[in-house]
């Protein structure tokens, strides 16, 4: 019977899962599209499921069972376990698939701990998944080492306080510029509509300037990648769950709960919060160096 993972969330949150998907294939995962085909590309055993579809929307819906399609029926129907990271355990969505897969082992686990709690996000999962009568070991991705590649850096993130400033971003690819090493920066739209154009147009004069279209070329970009240097956001999660070198600058956040999962992990931080002024190039530098 097989084996269906409810996930919806940000990039970040949806990596930090991949160790688990790796552990409990073959499985399908149900998700943002694009989210959930990501994963399926690089994790082989996985399927992928768009949870955003009317098919998978209907199960919030009180008594769904009458509108879901023969599909979502069938697909509960064979399940034998299903672990989701979108239900509580107490509402009309677990109601509705307790009842349409009355076999399967169901089992809710909440995505983030609360904020008085340290502990690695990825532990915290685990141990739910214990508690709830699922022991699994955590399958990390192999190290992928491109000793050729670029030192790639990706100076955006979801919160403007986890940005390493823009200026400090500079001077690293000035630095790397004058050593003879090959560096490319990754923005998004995000960032085009962050950082000025000016800095911008500097760091391009700097370094290649990649403005991927998909998670697809993302993860092709951060994967072609000798070092990546990012903060903490979801493409530096993707990067430590490639197998890449990562470099992983954290200040406002506790890499203790929210550190990369991945083979070749280095986290600079200063032991406790902090704005991401904190941190001179001069370190980052010798991390890049040091990889």
């Amino acid at each position: 019977m097989s084996t269906l993972i409810f996930h919806h969330g940000a990039l970040g949150d949806g990596v930090l899962i991949w160790p688990l998907l790796r552990a409990l294939v073959p499985c399908t995962l149900i998700g943002p599209r694009e989210k959930v085909r990501l994963a399926q590309a690089q994790i082989p055993g996985v399927d992928a499921l768009d949870g955003d579809s009317p098919d998978f929307s209907r199960l919030f819906a009180p008594a769904a069972e009458a509108e879901v399609s023969d599909h979502v029926r069938e697909l509960l129907g064979g399940a034998g376990r299903v672990i989701s990271f979108i239900s509580n355990g107490r509402d009309a969505w677990s109601d509705n698939v307790r009842r349409m897969a009355p076999q399967a082992r169901c089992v809710f686990i909440q995505p983030h701990p609360s904020s008085d709690r340290v502990e690695p996000i990825a532990r915290f999962h685990l141990r739910q998944l214990l508690e709830q009568g699922i022991d699994v070991d955590p399958v990390m991705p192999a190290a992928r080492m491109n000793p050729d590649g670029p030192v790639v850096v990706h100076p955006g993130s979801g919160g403007r306080d986890k940005c390493w400033p823009t200026e400090r971003v500079e001077a690293l690819l000035c630095h790397l510029r004058g050593i003879g090493r090959p560096s490319a920066v990754i923005i998004g739209e995000v960032e085009r509509e962050r950082v000025a154009t000016d800095v911008i147009d500097r760091w391009e004069r700097l370094a290649e300037l990649i403005e991927p279209a998909s998670l697809m070329e993302l993860a092709r970009a951060i994967g072609a990648a000798s070092v990546y240097v990012g903060n903490d956001s979801g493409p530096t999660h993707l990067a430590a769950q490639l197998g890449v070198t990562t470099i992983a600058l954290f200040g406002p956040t506790d890499p203790r709960v929210w550190t990369p999962v991945g083979p070749r992990v280095r986290v600079l931080w200063p032991g406790e919060t902090a704005a991401m002024d904190w941190l001179p190039v001069e370190a980052v530098a010798e991390a890049i160096a040091c990889g």
